[in-house]
């Protein structure tokens, strides 16, 4: 789906204006009715027994009228999907479940709708496959989680859903749901009427007809399905009714042997006892379905007295031959041909009463008992109302004969049994209603009326199964039918199989079409661009047709030739057999070898090919074929092939074998190669050139910063000389803000030769043991008198995980964290409303134990989100007012990501306008041990003792304003030396002797620094070493490593500061103080408590500055004093090393030297858990820091701290 070419604002339709509220309800109750006609589209194609739809298309009728009309119209949506669930079901609790299922598929539409708005309004281009995928995998089967999760939860737990089905209904749900957007959302946008809803415009309805088809195809497929589970489910009750009718029959069968039995048995006998009869009955009497069993001989009438007789002499007295009265009371027998009493009856206790019955008495036994005697079988009679037990049941009376009697003889007599209908098929209920079958057992014997014996069927069903139990002359039907749905829609594997086929057939049918559709707008825009393009030229040509017609023509022709190397650049392909003949070659043969495809068919591959290859090809492929070696086969090489007119043409040849019944085949595919070898020529001379660049880029900057930092040098030491002269404060601050620009425009030179480095790629990391403590330390001790002058407080917290060694390169490291902590110091300081504040912060990195993080953090001016992705380009900064406003050329933090790349890290930035910054990098955490420490070196020259004066330096330099400002500079620090212009006049100085040391400029006329100090190292010989420092203005990498190769000991570069010129001095020319008398200077505890010429050395001769400094350290001092006190009177260790060495910093930089001496020892006491020594220094600490504060607050009273 692709949005019009104008723009939407958000909440709104995205094809039409917000309209009245007329238009606003009309569409409402459209979008309802819409609901509503899919719905019931969707609720046909539902199983009856299923909540959930396999196809909704109502969802994506919802998706789409919300596309078009607004997402302000989604009460038609709740509205639908209510009025749809209370068609199911009106009931209160109804009405409830109701608007929470339509609450949930609101909810679902509406995410879907805002999802697809974010994409149509983001224009995204539709070669973009993979972002349209993700819509429609976010809007399709992700969003349609929502309603079928929440609506199958709230149906379960109105009872509306049994929870085994709830799997099956949800997955039912979630199909159809996904379907319809997936289907009829785009189909419905495709299709909508008077709109061009999506970017193909015209043609909308040629690319519905896949989606149809599809959909078409998918209705089908699911109410094929549907009736092939459904004739399956039939198919297996049927089966499960036929094993049940089975069972019966044989349970009938069963009940009924034993009086079959029994009839035998009288039969083979000559004469049964009452007691042979009661054994005989005892097993099968107890059966449910038999009530009792008798046996009654048949008796003639002149037979009658005397069976009477005999029978009451047998121990029943009283006995006559009896029958009913209309009232169903006993009566002696009326006279007759013939009597069938009953003789023998168990149970006994319940035939007693009736002993002498005559059955055939009684019009339908007698009917029963002729048609057993015409059929020579048992006969069960119709339900009679019995006298013993005024039960209803049916008799069944078995014939019995004598073995040698003739069959048309009348029989002795009938057994006869008395049996219970319903508990006969009490067994086929139990299993019936097992299965949940509902079952109707019904007498439909012939010649008699329909008697329904059991009825379980609902009213107006029809049975799904029968059968007729033939028994004794008897048919009784079964008839079944399913209680519950014979299959329950999602529950077999077939239709999950199916629904997620048919997911993924929808949603790939709608990817092609929407990308298709896509694809055609682009076209489509691209050819009306291209056609209008083409209408301008064409009518520009018109007008001068005439001045540029052959100017045409030439174009036609070279677009002739254009098409004809198109066309024609195309791979060779030749096929040949086992033996080399060639089989086939396409025509790109014939304008790479000369070759028509005609003439080489049926000759030798070799043809094509230079020596030795030809005079051998052969050979290989019998080799090939024999032993299987691979000469060429399975692999590209190149080679050299034969034009028809014998020149060689350079080639890359890949061949391959394939098999054709069984004959083996080999292909070759030949490219012409001619053009990428002389490419690669051209690129390696290309690479030459460009490396030949690259060096004469590194001596230009060489050059370069050679000649920059020379007259820097003259300013910068000049400003040095000048700051040690009493000034007035105006002219003080004019050379400070000199000092400030030189050293800023020095900073920038130092940024473009590290950043030209970097992209020359000569910058060279090492990686050696370095205690990453020791480094933030020292770093924030350098930098805290910045933070000082700024306003800012500088901390560090290092985490407790943090190892003390690691292996990376110190100076690079320090280099990342010098710019950036002096940024946030610069960025963060200076504001009157909050105090500036830096930390940084060392940690494990939490997700990745083999990295270490390095925040810095600060709560400065903070970076705009917009600015943040140029942050890290060369000379650019945030804001363009930044420069204005802080300086710096924009390279700084370009130099720290390609240093950090380097290192084999990563840096980010995040940061919130008004708030702060925090930068953070990440290393590779590699433990390292730490080194074993060097020996002390030898000193360079034997001290002397004597104030400087009293060392002499020869120092070559050959630039006069040079001259003059080291001249200057050692004037002031108090030594004597000579200047030579030269290296050949230095090498004759040094020959005369009595110097201590040498400084000396690198690159001069005649004879350079390298030459020199490599003649003075070779002179020497064993004899005093006299220490040769280099003072050069060239800062190249590599330029040090020269000197110190060449027998330099210290590399300086220029433009010097006088302290650091003094401390480089002082290094190797060490200071001995002379003997004094014992009471001629104080002892440690005379010192000054405070040395402000300390301070004053780090922020210059500022009073009000070094006043403001001195005073909020003495406030920290006091702020800090008692937290100590008090982590020490509860042994907190942590909490003293830290206060100490915050303590340490601020106090060296303030000059209280032996306060920070103290705080120096109590941090190693803590190092090395030493509890005496860390006791001897609280002690010593209590009275020192009163000393301390009281001696800060005598200076701030006189007014002259320095």
């Amino acid at each position: 789906m692709h949005a019009t070419d104008h723009d939407t604002p958000t909440g709104a339709s995205l094809f039409t204006p917000p309209g009245s509220r007329r238009h606003y309800l009309w569409k409402v109750l459209a979008l309802t009715g819409l609901y509503l006609l899919t719905g019931i589209v969707g609720v046909l194609l539902s199983q009856s027994t299923g909540y959930a739809s396999p196809i909704w298309p109502a969802t994506g009728m919802a998706t789409a009228g919300l596309l078009v009309w607004g997402w302000r119209c989604w009460p038609g949506v709740f509205l639908g999907d209510l009025l749809i669930d209370l068609s199911r079901d009106a009931s209160l609790q109804g009405i409830g479940l109701a608007s929470l299922t339509a609450a949930a598929a609101t909810i679902q539409t509406l995410l879907c709708v805002w999802l697809v708005q974010r994409y149509l309004q983001g224009r995204w281009q539709v070669a973009r496959d993979r972002r349209l995928v993700s819509i429609l995998f976010a809007a399709g089967p992700l969003t349609c989680l929502i309603a079928p999760t929440l609506g199958s939860a709230v149906l379960v737990a109105g009872g509306r859903i049994a929870s085994d089905d709830l799997f099956n209904e949800w997955l039912r749900w979630w199909a159809g749901d996904t379907l319809g957007v997936l289907l009829f959302a785009p189909l419905a946008l495709l299709l909508w009427p008077g709109r061009r809803t999506l970017r193909g415009g015209e043609g909308n309805h040629r690319f519905a007809l896949p989606l149809v088809v599809t959909l078409t195809l998918l209705i089908v497929g699911h109410l094929g399905l549907s009736q092939l589970e459904d004739l399956r489910a039939r198919s297996e009750a049927r089966t499960l009714m036929e094993v049940i009718g089975d069972s019966i029959t044989q349970d009938v069968a069963e009940t009924l042997l034993p009086l079959e039995g029994l009839a035998h048995f009288i039969a083979t006998s000559p004469e049964v006892t009452r007691e042979e009869f009661r054994k005989y009955t005892q097993s099968f009497v107890q059966r449910p379905a038999i009530l009792w069993v008798d046996w009654a001989p048949r008796v003639g009438a002149r037979q009658r007295a005397g069976f009477e007789a005999a029978v009451a002499a047998s121990g029943f007295p009283g006995y006559r031959i009896v029958e009913l009265d209309s009232r169903g009371r006993l009566q002696p027998a009326a006279e007759r041909a013939e009597y069938f009493p009953v003789l023998y009856s168990e149970p006994l206790a319940l035939g007693r009463t009736v002993l002498g019955l005559d059955h055939g008495s009684e019009p339908m036994r007698h009917t029963a008992m002729r048609q057993a005697f015409d059929h020579g079988k048992s006969i069960a009679s119709d339900r009679i109302r019995l006298v013993r037990s005024a039960r209803q049941a049916s008799l069944l009376f078995v014939p019995v004969h004598r073995l040698d009697a003739a069959a048309q003889q009348a029989p002795v007599g009938y057994v006869v049994g008395a049996l219970d209908i319903q508990q006969l098929f009490a067994p086929l209920r139990r299993k019936a209603e097992e299965r949940q079958f509902a079952l109707r057992i019904s007498d439909v014997t012939a010649g008699m009326p329909r008697r329904i014996l059991s009825d379980s069927l609902p009213a107006g069903a029809e049975p799904d199964w029968h059968r007729d139990v033939h028994a004794s002359g008897r048919v009784w039907r079964l008839e079944m039918y399913p209680k519950l749905p014979l299959w329950r829609p999602g529950s077999t594997a077939e239709e999950r199989l199916f629904l997620g086929f048919a997911v993924l057939t929808a949603f790939l049918a709608t990817f092609a079409t929407l990308g298709s559709a896509g694809r055609h707008a682009l076209v489509s825009r691209v050819v009306a661009e291209r056609t209008a393009q083409l209408a301008e030229l064409n009518s520009q040509l018109q007008q001068r047709i005439e001045e540029r017609g052959q100017a045409l023509t030439d174009l036609h022709a070279k677009e002739a030739e254009i098409h004809a190397v198109l066309d024609h650049l195309l791979e060779c392909v030749i096929t040949i057999d086992s033996r080399g003949i060639v089989q086939s070659v396409n025509p790109a043969i014939e304008p790479l070898l000369g070759y028509r495809p005609e003439e080489l068919v049926g000759r030798n591959i070799s043809c094509l090919m230079a020596s030795p290859l030809r005079e051998h090809h052969d050979d290989y492929i019998a080799r090939y074929l024999q032993t299987g070696e691979r000469h060429i086969v399975g692999s590209s090489r190149e080679v050299s092939g034969r034009h028809k007119d014998g020149q060689p043409i350079a080639l890359e040849l890949s061949v391959s074998e394939y098999r054709v019944h069984g004959q083996r085949f080999f292909i070759g595919t030949l490219r012409d190669i001619r053009e990428l070898k002389a490419l690669i020529a051209s690129l390696t001379q290309a690479r030459e050139e460009a490396e030949q660049a690259s060096r004469a880029k590194s001596a230009f900057l060489a050059t370069m910063s050679h000649e920059i930092r020379t007259p820097m040098n003259g300013v910068v030491g000049l400003i040095d000389v000048l700051t040690q002269d009493q000034l007035p404060p105006h002219q003080a601050d004019l050379v400070r803000t000199i000092r400030e620009s030189s050293g800023t425009l020095l900073g920038v030179i130092d940024d473009i030769l590290d950043f030209s480095r970097i992209e020359a790629g000569r910058l060279e990391i090492e990686h050696a043991p370095l205690n990453l403590v020791e480094l933030l330390d020292n770093l924030c001790d350098t930098l805290r008198p910045l933070a000082v002058t700024h306003g800012v407080r500088l901390d560090a917290e290092i985490a407790a995980g943090v190892p003390p060694w690691i292996r990376s390169d110190a100076m690079r490291l320090r280099q990342i964290l010098f710019n950036l902590i002096g940024n946030a110091i610069k960025f963060s300081g200076g504001r009157d409303e909050q105090p500036g504040r830096v930390v940084v912060g060392v940690r494990p990195a939490a997700d990745d134990p083999q990295r270490l993080l390095i925040d810095v953090t600060d709560n400065g001016i903070g970076i705009a989100a917009e600015h943040l992705g140029q942050l890290f380009q060369p000379f650019s900064q945030a804001e363009s007012s930044t420069t204005r406003r802080f300086g710096g050329s924009g390279l700084g933090l370009a130099i720290c990501r390609r240093l950090v790349e380097l290192l084999g890290g990563e840096i980010a930035v995040a940061s919130t306008p008004g708030h702060g910054t925090r930068f953070t990098v990440s290393l590779p955490l590699t433990l390292a041990s730490a080194p074993q420490p060097a020996a002390e070196p030898a000193a360079p020259a034997a001290p002397v003792a004597g104030a400087p004066a009293s060392r002499r330096l020869l120092v070559v330099e050959d630039d006069a304003v040079n001259r003059k400002v080291i001249r200057q500079q050692l004037a002031l620090l108090g030594y004597d030396f000579t200047l030579a212009s030269q290296g050949s006049e230095a090498l004759s100085l040094w020959r005369q002797g009595g110097f201590d040391l040498i400084l000396s400029d690198l690159h001069m006329p005649e004879m350079d620094g390298y030459q020199l100090a490599r003649r003075i190292r070779a002179e020497e010989a064993g004899q005093r070493r006299i220490p040769i420092l280099a003072l050069t203005a060239n800062a190249m990498r590599g330029e040090a490593a020269r000197a110190v190769e060449a027998g330099m000991d210290e590399y300086l570069t220029k433009p010097i500061r006088l302290a650091t010129l003094q401390t480089a001095l002082a290094r190797w020319l060490p200071q001995q103080a002379r003997p004094a008398p014992a009471d001629a200077g104080p002892g440690p505890d005379d010192q000054p408590l405070v040395d402000a010429t300390v301070l004053a050395a780090l922020v210059g001769t500022d009073r009000e500055m070094i006043r403001e400094i001195l005073g909020d350290y003495a406030e920290s001092l006091r702020s800090l004093a008692p937290q100590l006190l008090q982590a020490f009177a509860r042994n907190d260790c942590d909490s003293i090393d830290a206060i100490a060495h915050r303590l340490k910093s601020s106090s060296r930089a303030v000059g209280a030297v032996r306060l920070g001496q103290l705080c120096t020892a109590l941090e190693q006491a803590i190092k090395d858990s030493d509890s005496a020594a860390l006791a001897h220094g609280m002690a010593e600490f209590h009275p020192l820091h009163h000393a301390t504060a009281a001696w800060i607050d005598r200076l701030l009273k006189e007014g002259n701290p320095v």
